[in-house]
């Protein structure tokens, strides 16, 4: 990813004052070439910097002695980025092993070196906080270095420029021929008081930036959601409402309302998303975010469907659960006695099911679970 036209070089520090990385950073987090310093000033990690933090370079003992050069990788689990291949040193400057590093990964996706067994723990105690870069600042960079490659190819074309009060160019207020990433849209609603305003442009399949605003008496509240799903989005506007005005509110009621408001607007597509992850969409609803999205998508069934099927992982579609708007709700690994995570429930009436099943359970494969579809 070409991302050096989003990177600033910054010097980061603390509250109290205390640089803790000089370096490349995207929006105020490392990322790039940069260092990380202990509180005594010694360097903790230089090299380069990605999603979680160090991936290539060296990091340090407090003393300012080497303890690991070489590779990270990436942990997408619940853990930090571990040791992948290079070389250990013991705070001496002894090197005790060069070559590729054993590790295990926990339930939960922490990792821990198994060899060399000496390395310790990842990563060192009392390691420095710094801002990190995290797998949704990487969706985020993805985004604007695609806006920007829009806005150039917007450029080339020779189009008018939009600007904005401030005569600068509003990227968000360009038109492509034949391309509406860059449109944005907008309507309102009043609810106990409050006129709520929902602008969102769509920049994947079934994902939109939103940028929702509240007048409250006291003023007003706007948010900006990056990447998210129609449900997502209402979802945090209840969340706000319920804080301001110290209400339970219910999700189906914001619901009817949000909905009767985009009928108005007109936007089939919005609509349609709000109906499904609010699993209240029809067969209709289904064909079009079908065409939308290019995969199957599974219809609602009735009553009669409203039971928890075993069903087994195997080689099955997960997607086709997601894009079908399901809820798969996840059982932590302490639960998980007897369970394996080879088989999942799933219920097709609710659209809803959990992420692993008994061990003993009758089961059936996924195509049979899709059969009940057809």
């Amino acid at each position: 990813m070409n991302s050096d036209d989003l990177l600033v070089f910054k010097k980061l520090v603390n509250r109290k004052g205390r640089t803790v990385y000089e370096g490349y950073t995207f929006e105020g987090k490392a990322f790039g070439q940069g260092k990380v310093f202990w509180p005594n000033g010694n360097v903790y990690q230089e090299g380069r910097f990605d999603v979680k933090g160090l991936v290539e370079g060296t990091e340090y003992y407090p003393s300012g002695s080497p303890r690991f050069k070489g590779k990270y990788h990436i942990c997408r689990g619940y853990g930090p980025n571990y040791p992948e291949e290079g070389e250990f040193y013991s705070e001496s400057g002894e090197l005790i092993y060069s070559g590729p590093f054993k590790i295990e990964i926990s339930g939960l996706g922490y990792p821990s070196v198994k060899e060399p067994i000496e390395f310790g723990q990842v990563p060192q105690d009392n390691k420095p906080d710094y801002p990190v870069f995290l797998w949704d600042d990487e969706k985020k960079m993805k985004y604007k270095r695609r806006e920007l490659l829009l806005r150039e190819e917007y450029l080339a074309a020779g189009d008018q420029r939009a600007t904005g009060s401030d005569g600068k160019e509003n990227v968000h207020a360009l038109k492509i021929k034949n391309n509406d990433t860059l449109t944005w849209q907008k309507f309102d609603f009043k609810l106990h008081g409050s006129k709520i305003t929902i602008e969102y442009n769509r920049v994947q399949e079934t994902l939109y930036d939103f940028h929702p605003q509240a007048e409250f008496k006291d003023g007003t509240m706007v948010n900006d959601l990056q990447n998210k799903t129609v449900y997502y989005a209402v979802r945090e506007i209840s969340e706000v409402l319920h804080e301001e005005h110290e209400f339970l509110m219910k999700e189906t009621n914001l619901f009817k309302v949000v909905y009767k408001a985009s009928v108005k607007h007109g936007d089939a597509v919005f609509t349609a998303l709000l109906k499904h992850g609010y699993r209240r969409s029809d067969k209709e609803d289904v064909k079009l975010i079908q065409t939308l999205t290019g995969k199957r998508v599974l219809p609602p069934l009735g009553e009669a469907f409203d039971e928890y099927y075993v069903v087994d992982v195997g080689d099955g579609d997960m997607d086709i659960l997601k894009v079908s708007g399901y809820r798969i709700w996840h059982i932590p690994q302490w639960s998980m006695q007897g369970k394996t995570r080879d088989k999942i429930t799933l219920n097709p009436y609710r659209r809803e099911g959990d992420d692993a099943a008994a061990n003993e359970a009758e089961s059936i494969s996924f195509e049979q679970f899709l059969g009940l579809f057809n």
